[in-house]
């Protein structure tokens, strides 16, 4: 169930970056779809939220330069401990789990960016 049916939902594709280090990665067509267009606040704030749908808590992840050009990915160990627990990782070569998620746009200046997974992901 989405908590703002204006908020657009896009697919998070799972990232393996080396030992230790995983995330999600943003396909290009939502990347410039819904993204781009929120560059200014993201830069400013350099950070959004992350909340997982079976736990009841969240994540601020940095969102790096690289993120703008090359790199569109969000990185944090603890979204690696969350996909470990879901037995997603490791997944089959080339074949990333991939994670439905609610993108939630504050409503004023200062108001924090935020992907919502949802319960359904992930998609094959």
């Amino acid at each position: 169930m989405l908590i703002d049916p204006d908020s657009p939902v896009i697919t998070l594709a799972g990232w393996y970056g080396g030992p230790g280090s995983l995330g999600f990665s943003v396909g290009t067509r939502d990347f410039r779809k819904h993204f781009k267009p929120l560059e200014a606040p993201l830069r400013e704030a350099r950070h959004l939220i992350i909340m997982f749908p079976d736990d009841a808590h969240h994540i601020r992840v940095r969102v790096t330069e690289s993120f703008w050009s090359t790199a569109r990915r969000l990185k944090s160990p603890r979204i690696g401990d969350w996909m470990r627990r879901r037995g997603d990782y490791p997944w089959p070569r080339g074949r990333p789990p991939k994670y439905p998620a609610e993108l939630i746009t504050g409503r004023g200046e200062g108001m924090p960016i935020v992907l919502r997974l949802m319960r359904e992901g992930p998609r094959p």
